[in-house]
């Protein structure tokens, strides 16, 4: 499950910033297909230092 919480914008002047989303519908959590899981760790492991659980 991934769980929606803000938004990446390209904001003029100030670059990519974090906000709110739109709406209260857009704060949502999504299912992860099983069949892509083990691309997703693989990306979590070389490109952050968040591990997925």
């Amino acid at each position: 499950m991934v769980r929606i919480k803000r938004q990446l914008i390209q904001a003029t002047g100030q670059g990519l910033v974090f906000t709110e989303p739109k709406s209260e519908a857009d704060k949502r959590t999504v299912a992860i297909p099983g069949l892509i899981l083990d691309d997703i760790r693989d990306h979590l492991k070389d490109f952050t230092s968040t591990p997925l659980r």
